[in-house]
């Protein structure tokens, strides 16, 4: 079968050397999954994403999978053209039996009628709160609306994303369904080193609110803060972040760290911080728990995690909360380590990326074999 995922700012997940930035979670989602469908010697795995030059050809084949680098990364008038003939070109010389689109986008609705045209199947995963959010107005939102609506099946992260799918009219309600977000997890990963940080990394976005973090920098005046901030679309936003850090000395400002190299931060993280509005189920947190990491997360609790399994803190977006959580942690080093315990024990049974993949290639496999008898 040939599989097809859009991933539009995945690029350098597959290629190492690459300088550029990756998109974010959807598109470490999106790379993980393909890794794991490319090990299926059934599957023909293909991405269409960005243009992101360099001295290759617009083709490139990385384990196995093909990689089309062909939509333009910058908007301007001549690129929507651009834009529009190569996803089509493309799309009809790939020929795919299934599509896979995660986030909002117009791309969403664009696959949709593609796939409506040449009667094809079109999977979308939702990526955050507000891919099932009915209030947001705007073309781009009715193009991506339209698209979800029409997909023959959406993937939910968890179930408040599916409670709010209900309010939508989806050309398929039975056909939508929980999966859990996967990441590599080694039966021996047990390899714990020194930890002395507490970590915060994600985009430079205002719903993830980076400042908090700061905040709490400078209450925690004698323990090392690190924060991974990674510049995205408000390029000024991430800037007066930056030049908040400079005036706390215990906390050290990272621009940038490759999806490669991640891991090591959390291996050092003693506590993980996540102040974000929302999130679908942060990969942050799969990399937290995989190191025995603690999170405490003041306003995100995916599938209640943090209620039914001691692996952390849920504050409800309480920040004096999140304080007292935080010292607790730190006073007692038995209780980070029986937390840590706890959160390797659940991620490694419920979001290895070996299970998850066998549970899409499950969906994937049912919907070509309903569309063969059909």
């Amino acid at each position: 079968m040939k599989v097809c995922i859009i991933s539009h700012f995945g690029y350098p997940l597959y290629n190492e050397n690459s300088s550029s930035q990756f998109g974010g979670g959807s598109e470490v989602q999106l790379y993980l999954l393909s890794k794991e469908f490319s090990k299926n010697m059934t599957i023909d795995v293909n991405v269409i994403m960005g243009d992101y030059g360099g001295i290759n050809d617009q083709i490139e084949v990385h384990d196995k999978i093909t990689l089309y680098k062909i939509l333009p990364l910058k908007r301007n008038f001549f690129n929507y053209f651009k834009f529009l003939f190569n996803f089509s070109y493309y799309l009809i010389k790939i020929n795919p039996d299934i599509i896979i689109q995660r986030a909002i986008s117009a791309i969403t609705g664009l696959t949709a009628a593609y796939c409506m045209l040449f009667r094809k199947k079109f999977i979308y995963s939702i990526a955050n709160k507000p891919d099932v959010d009915s209030s947001k107005k705007g073309l781009i939102y009715k193009i991506f609306r339209f698209g979800l609506k029409q997909a023959d099946y959406v993937i939910a992260q968890n179930y408040e994303q599916m409670n709010l799918l209900k309010t939508l009219k989806i050309k398929n309600p039975s056909h939508a369904l929980v999966l859990k977000s996967g990441y590599p997890i080694r039966k021996n990963e047990r390899e714990i080193t020194d930890k002395s940080d507490i970590l915060w990394v994600g985009r430079a976005v205002n719903w993830k609110r980076p400042e908090l973090f700061l905040k709490l920098a400078l209450i925690f005046k004698n323990h090392n803060f690190k924060m991974i901030c990674t510049k995205y679309v408000d390029q000024e936003y991430w800037e007066d972040i930056k030049n908040l850090t400079e005036n706390i000395p215990n906390l050290k400002f990272i621009e940038y760290v490759k999806f490669s190299e991640i891991d090591d931060y959390f291996k050092k993280a003693k506590v993980y911080i996540n102040t974000s509005i929302y999130e679908g189920f942060p990969n942050t947190f799969l990399q937290a728990f995989k190191y025995e990491t603690p999170v405490i997360s003041l306003s995100v609790n995916p599938n209640n995690i943090f209620d039914e399994y001691i692996i952390g803190y849920y504050c409800n977006d309480n920040f004096n909360l999140l304080k007292e959580k935080l010292s607790e942690l730190l006073q007692n080093s038995a209780l980070q380590e029986m937390i840590g315990r706890n959160a390797y024990s659940y991620v490694r049974k419920f979001h290895d990326i070996e299970i998850v993949g066998k549970q899409w290639i499950k969906v994937i496999n049912f919907i070509l074999e309903k569309t063969k008898k059909s």
